[in-house]
């Protein structure tokens, strides 16, 4: 079977936001199983392009990538040269994967697999949550909906949702799809079997050494209620003064220059590390003190440092249609706090994996201090929320429920096309 995925970004296009590493991560595992597996996108990566070869293929960790060159650089991912891709050759596949809504691949793709009459299956990856369309551009959105996205979604062999949460919210809309179904985001076990040690942050960040790490990975963006999580640990602060906030994901949308004006308000400092020249720019005579850390993009053994080295992991995300982040997180035993937001949070309910909270400050202010005072509480959230990655959340146990859905709606398309 000749698969093609499709998506505005991919690896290492980061500043695309949690899609890129979740389909990345599914597509290299279904790879790792010997499937035939080819990914059409942009070289979108935030504010500028991503540095990648263009118009030809390239594997990336084992997956054969193609990547188009953006005619407009904008979240859309407008690119003539993957419209005249799609047009060329979208033929030679037997099943096409399109992921996320409201973008040209997505605009693209679904049009010429009607056209051609290949089956498709469309990942929204959270476009459709209605507290999110009415938050921002709500006109805009449901005007696209109306035109473009609802065909594409009622066309579709299948809708895939990344949690029960994302499938309630799509059936909400009540459009005639043919079928919806749920498989998780998954991540390699693996790269988590052994992890960098605390001494690795030290480093690189000697003012940590002795602080109560406090973790937020993600992008900088108005969705992830940093607003809100800075309010409550400058509450917290105050009574665990070694407490540090660490923020370690890119800006998005200039967001960042947000978040550092609410830290001043809250009277807390801050350290932009982004902002350095040199790594010897602070060293451990000369370190300043912050209650508030910027790491800037994490990734390899620095980001695993921070995800096992943290106290506490935390996401207050208004809305989060899975939440990649806080699997990783629990798959390196950090005890997390998420808001009932995030689409995972029904799984880490019901196995006692994190603590789920309603989204106010005052709610993430109690359960911090409760975690940072609570040695016992810490290591139960930390063995049960491993629990939850290892059985619900691994990558190859993802791609092989996946290749049978694939499979599934082929078979079906071909037996229809028979008779």
């Amino acid at each position: 079977m000749k698969l093609l995925h499709v998506t505005p970004a991919y690896y290492p296009s980061y500043n695309y936001g949690g899609p890129v590493q979740s389909v990345h991560s599914l597509c290299k595992a279904l790879a790792t199983k010997g499937k035939d597996v080819t990914v059409y996108t942009t070289n979108f990566n935030g504010e500028k392009k991503a540095f990648v070869p263009l118009n030809r293929e390239v594997i990336v960790e084992g997956v054969k990538v193609y990547y188009f060159n953006l005619t407009i650089q904008s979240r859309y991912a407008f690119s003539i040269p993957m419209l005249m891709a799609a047009r060329r050759s979208i033929k030679n596949f037997q099943l096409i994967h399109i992921h996320t809504l409201f973008s040209f691949p997505t605009l693209i793709f679904s049009f010429y697999a009607r056209r051609y009459g290949i089956p498709y299956i469309i990942s929204p990856r959270g476009m459709l949550i209605r507290s999110m369309i009415e938050m921002k551009s709500p006109v805009k959105k449901k005007g696209y909906i109306f035109l473009f996205e609802k065909k594409n979604l009622v066309n579709a062999s299948s809708v895939h949702c990344t949690s029960v949460t994302e499938k309630d919210e799509i059936e909400s809309f009540r459009f005639p799809v043919k079928n919806v179904f749920v498989v998780p985001n998954g991540i390699q076990l693996k790269d988590f079997n052994s992890l960098s040690h605390k001494d690795y942050i030290y480093k690189k960040y000697p003012e940590l050494r002795n602080k109560r790490l406090i973790l937020f990975l993600g992008r900088i963006n108005w969705k992830k209620g940093l607003n809100l999580l800075i309010s409550a640990f400058a509450f917290v602060v105050k009574v665990h003064s070694n407490a540090c906030l660490i923020i370690a994901g890119p800006d998005n949308e200039g967001y960042g220059a947000e978040v550092k004006r609410k830290i001043k308000n809250s009277g807390l400092k801050y350290i932009d590390y982004r902002l350095r020249k040199s790594l010897s720019d602070f060293n451990k005579k000369d370190a300043p003190n912050g209650d508030v850390i910027f790491t800037g993009y994490l990734e390899g053994k620095e980001k695993h440092a921070f995800l096992s080295g943290s106290d506490i992991f935390v996401l207050p995300s208004y809305s989060e249609n899975f939440g990649m982040s806080v699997v990783e997180a629990m798959a390196c035993k950090t005890p997390v706090i998420i808001s009932n937001n995030v689409g995972i949070h029904r799984d880490v309910e019901r196995y006692n994996g994190g603590i789920v909270i309603e989204n106010t400050i005052d709610n993430l202010c109690r359960s911090m201090k409760r975690v940072l005072e609570d040695e016992t509480l810490k290591r139960e959230l930390s063995k049960k929320g491993l629990s939850l990655v290892n059985e619900l959340y691994d990558a190859d146990i993802s791609a092989g429920v996946m290749t049978e859905y694939y499979k599934t709606i082929v078979d079906r398309h071909d037996a229809s096309y028979i008779r």
